[in-house]
């Protein structure tokens, strides 16, 4: 689960992490949680999500990615 407002070097450890889980086999989850007033910026959230999927897709592919949920499923390659 990961906020709105990620810092970069918080963003690539999640990266990294995720890319040794798939690596080994596992799945991936990514939830963005939006609270109080962040629910106005449920694009920049949807968008967080396909860098995310961008930056996952040499290792892994997505099962599922649902923008209204902001829940993204990433299966191994």
């Amino acid at each position: 689960m990961v906020g709105l407002n990620i810092g970069v070097a918080d963003y690539k450890l999640r990266i990294e992490q995720s890319i040794g889980w798939l690596s080994k086999g596992d799945s991936v989850k990514f939830a963005v949680r939006l609270r109080g007033r962040e629910h106005q910026y449920r694009e920049q959230a949807g968008k967080l999500l396909d860098w995310v999927v961008n930056d996952l897709s040499q290792v892994g592919k997505v099962q599922s990615l649902d923008k209204r949920s902001l829940i993204a499923l990433i299966i191994p390659a």
